[in-house]
């Protein structure tokens, strides 16, 4: 019995070494506010502060969890502001994201991340530093801090709430007169959404005979 018994902790502490894979696959998605905190347009050697209003931000992704706290996933989202004044910037980034989960009190798991990947920036009827109007797209790279927490409602589905910080340099576009302007943009983005745990590991059960 002692040696049973030995067996079966053994079996239950050997997939928790660092860095083991958790057989879940996850899917995920949310919605929420986009807020850009920071925009400058240079170009005509003049430059341009441009306020925008708030505006819709949302995302979906796919990761994989691991036994040490640890998550990676991919993220595609995708964001749209509408300026004070004229014109609009949306933006689609594809993002690798690495995260951590701290492990304190569940049900409930605070979380922090940091991604890389590219976004694609395109602007609308944007007005230029020369009052030329800008109509383009670019793709650059892009970094993004992340910050969340999550409550588990059942064994396999998750609610949160996330905050994206992403920032993106020096896009560049041409505008109505031909100048060349670039643009620094940073973006926060406060979101609600749902994550689902895919075929979550089932209870090993032990069938001892008398």
């Amino acid at each position: 019995m002692k040696r049973l018994t030995l067996l079966a902790l053994l079996g239950i502490s050997l997939p928790a070494s660092a860095f083991a894979i958790d057989p879940d696959i996850y899917v995920s998605g949310a919605a929420g506010i986009s807020t850009l905190s920071h925009n400058k347009v240079d170009g005509n050697d003049s430059n341009n502060h441009i306020n925008f209003e708030n505006g819709f931000s949302g995302f979906v992704a796919v990761g994989k969890p691991y036994y040490n706290g640890f998550r990676s996933e991919l993220e595609l989202s995708f964001r749209d502001n509408s300026a004070d004044h004229n014109g609009r910037i949306s933006n689609t980034a594809l993002m690798a994201n690495g995260l951590y989960d701290f492990k304190i009190n569940e049900p409930i798991t605070p979380y922090i991340g940091v991604g890389v990947g590219a976004s694609r920036f395109a602007l609308r009827g944007m007005q230029a530093p020369a009052n030329e109007v800008i109509n383009g797209t670019d793709l650059e790279p892009a970094v993004q801090a992340i910050a969340g927490i999550s409550y588990r409602i059942t064994g396999n589905l998750s609610m949160f709430a996330d905050y994206h910080y992403l920032t993106v340099f020096n896009t560049e576009f041409r505008d109505s007169a031909g100048y060349e302007t670039s643009n620094h943009t940073s973006c926060q983005n406060f979101l609600i959404g749902m994550r689902y745990n895919i075929g979550a590991p089932k209870p090993v059960q032990l069938h001892i005979d008398n």
